[in-house]
């Protein structure tokens, strides 16, 4: 049973990771390598957490075994048996020592093989600028020789450290190397806790607030905006050169490949513009080149491109996905104050939804219920805030034990062994649950400031197959050198670590002799009990009164304070962004009906729009008339009314007297332009005499000119007006 269990477990852990990877990669475009290594190495993290509650349990049962294995024959008459199994029960999901020991070697090794070679190696690679193989390879190994040159040095220095000491053996070293990577994990650790532990709870807290949510996601969408076009603007300078090589270096050249090998980098519209215009054979015989067409110009230019398409691609994820956010939030504050209990939606999901089996049940869901749960939760993860914080503080007290976990796991085996053995499944089912709860917990924490950070925006996770490979390999690489700490800093916690209790005599799990114990490097060891749990109390108090963000600000730093002039620009400009999107996705389900409720194509244009005319000015009056809770239909209907009259006075050109021209409206165009053009059939074949005077005549094939006092052509023919034929 216990086997069919751990295989399960298995199985279970490795289709989460498959559909993690999933949903954050693309294996269709990402490569191969990367693909593989990230499932394996978060395989391998979630299975130790999982796996380890098992191994806790089976600790304790071997523990109750060996100290009733020598007063069994003694009191086997009073209590009438002499099996001393029957005082210790064997957990249902028992798995020898044997196995669990193999385990934990296995999953141990090839993590530190993952996240310290492989995975940095894979990392350089698929980011390499090169376009051969070789050349990437060489990149490669370039770009990673400083950093495994300092391990060296340190590894060095250790390698001394041992040999002055008289302990060259091969145990040593294999201890000293795990002691190694252990501290590194420890140092992390600290910094990662001491936000997490007091932010994330903070965060739900927030979840259940809807006009902080739709403040903080206005500012995130107006920040977001300034660097999509900040980073737009890059991607066109950098295509600039690259059609300028694509121009110069034709078919015939053989470094055409690396030409094609740089547009298929490119954005597909960009890619297309650049590929255009080169079907002729030329040849360069003068040797004039520049140095974007030189090798290592073009190795530089397919740096650039590779830098750039991905910053621009993240900006555009990350900003349509807070538009999606802030659009959401709307329609909570828009349903929040219905008397019809009903959630109406601008915009259908393409997601299923609660929507879809009853508006009543999503807007008590949406509106009542879930604001509630996210103050509970937020509750909850306080209380274990307050309870690991203190933990961390006195888990190195022994008598008496001051933590908290502890004492909990204490209680539970020591009832499972002394009050009454028939318990000892029930208690041990519970002590496997409440660690397999504080390790999610913990690990939520630790990985929390990774995706709240983000590391300024370069490194981040986006679903829907829109993570670029240096973000899943850098989570990757990350996770896989911090679980293992992780999980020894838990095991001390509930003093289950020998060298933390101070019991030689104790049993140890079996995850703890394969990867060792809660110990840093010697010469540092006796101030790391003392200055961890300061370093702690002070990140944690930092976070608290969230005096970086104030410290960042002072420095010239964006940061969200509500109480900040230039946050409070940001989020009226988050604002009309938010709005001038709705309004154009509204409008595009309006005309394809659905087709496009996502509005995949507004985000061109709004980047079409910074190249024109201001936002502000465009679409002001449509703002005001959302602004002043009009419905919808009739802000869109007065917005295109608008848009007609501003048409109609942009391209309605007439000559006056003084040879100068004029913009006029249809109301008031002179009686001599109403009079029809020579080449023009008679006005009883329009609706109106102003509405074809509105539009200027210009007939290139017309033999006769017009006359002076008729409309004078534009130079520039304007374009259909759509709203007419809408």
């Amino acid at each position: 049973m216990a086997a069919i269990f751990f295989a399960l477990e298995i199985i279970a852990v490795f289709l989460v990771s498959l559909y993690l990877v999933h949903r954050y990669g693309n294996w269709r475009k990402d490569h191969w390598a990367t693909t593989l290594s990230v499932l394996a190495t978060w395989f391998l993290c979630f299975a130790v957490i999982f796996v380890l509650p098992s191994d806790i349990s089976a600790t304790l049962y071997n523990r109750c075994v060996n100290s009733t294995s020598n007063t069994v024959s003694d009191n086997s008459t009073a209590i009438g048996h002499d099996n001393k199994s029957d005082l210790c029960h064997k957990p249902w999901t028992y798995v020898t020592e044997t196995t669990q020991a193999h385990f934990w070697a296995v999953t141990y090794w090839s993590l530190q093989l993952l996240s310290w070679i492989i995975l940095p190696f894979i990392q350089s690679y698929v980011m390499a600028a090169q376009f051969t193989m070789r050349g990437k390879l060489f990149q490669m190994l370039k770009e990673n020789a400083i950093w495994y040159g300092s391990f060296l040095v340190i590894f060095g220095i250790l390698f001394i450290y041992i040999i002055a000491k008289g302990l060259l053996q091969w145990s040593n070293v294999k201890t000293m190397t795990t002691t190694a990577a252990n501290t590194w994990g420890l140092l992390i650790l600290v910094l990662l806790l001491g936000y997490g532990l007091v932010d994330m709870p903070r965060s739900f807290w927030n979840q259940g607030r809807l006009e902080y949510q739709m403040q903080k996601t206005y500012y995130n969408v107006a920040k977001l905006r300034n660097d999509m076009e900040e980073a737009r603007d890059k991607l066109d300078e950098v295509f600039k050169d690259v059609k300028l090589v694509s121009e110069r270096i034709r078919y015939n050249n053989p470094n055409r490949h690396c030409v094609d090998t740089i547009l298929a980098k490119c954005p597909d519209d960009l890619a297309r513009q650049g590929s255009r215009g080169v079907d002729d054979f030329e040849d360069y015989t003068d040797g004039r080149q520049t140095d974007l067409t030189s090798k290592s110009g073009l190795v530089a230019l397919h740096g650039r491109v590779i830098k750039s398409t991905r910053n621009a691609k993240r900006t555009e994820v990350q900003y349509n996905e807070y538009l999606s956010a802030a659009i959401s939030y709307e329609d909570l504050e828009e349903n929040k104050h219905s008397r019809s209990r009903l959630f109406v939606s601008s915009l259908p999901s393409k997601r299923w939804s609660l929507h879809s089996l009853s508006p009543r049940m999503e807007w008590w869901w949406r509106i009542r219920v879930r604001p509630v749960l996210w103050i509970i939760f937020s509750v909850l993860c306080t209380l274990a805030t307050i309870i690991f914080l203190w933990s961390e503080v006195t888990f190195f007290r022994q008598s008496p034990v001051l933590s908290i976990p502890a004492q909990i796991v204490n209680l539970a085996s020591h009832g499972a062994k002394d009050n009454d053995p028939s318990d000892s499944k029930n208690d041990y089912a519970f002590i496997e649950v409440f660690t397999i709860v504080c390790l999610a917990y913990l690990a939520s924490c630790a990985y929390y400031p990774v995706y709240k950070i983000r590391l300024l925006n370069f490194y981040y996770l986006a679903p829907n197959h829109q993570t670029d490979q240096g973000s899943l390999l850098f989570n990757a690489m990350f996770i896989s050198r911090v679980v293992a700490p992780l999980c020894l800093n838990f095991l001390g916690l509930i003093h289950l670590d020998s060298h933390v209790s101070g019991d030689q005599g104790l049993e140890e799990t079996a995850f703890t002799k394969a990867m060792g114990h809660l110990d840093v490097i010697p010469f540092i060891s006796k101030y790391f009990f003392i200055y961890f749990p300061i370093i702690l109390c002070v990140l944690s108090t930092l976070t608290l009164f969230r005096l970086g963000t104030h410290i960042m600000a002072c420095c010239g730093f964006q940061a969200f304070l509500l109480d900040d002039e230039m946050t409070a620009e940001l989020i009226k400009q988050g604002k009309n962004y938010t709005r001038l999107e709705r309004r154009s996705r509204e409008r595009n389900e309006k005309r394809h009906g659905g087709s496009d409720s996502l509005g995949r194509g507004s985000t061109q244009e709004l980047s079409t729009l910074r190249h024109s005319e201001p936002v502000p000015s465009s679409s002001g009056d449509a703002r005001a008339d959302l602004e002043s809770g009009s419905s919808r239909e009739d802000a869109y209907s007065s917005g295109r009314e608008r848009d007609k009259k501003r048409y109609n006075q942009r391209y309605s050109r007439i000559k006056g007297n003084d040879d100068t021209v004029v913009l006029t409206t249809a109301e008031e165009t002179p009686l001599d332009s109403k009079k029809p053009s020579p080449s023009k059939p008679s006005s009883s074949n329009y609706s109106s005499p102003a509405r074809h005077t509105t539009l200027p005549t210009h007939h290139p094939t017309t033999s006769t000119r017009p006359a002076a006092s008729a409309v004078r052509p534009s130079p520039r023919a304007p374009p259909k007006n759509l709203f007419d034929d809408i």
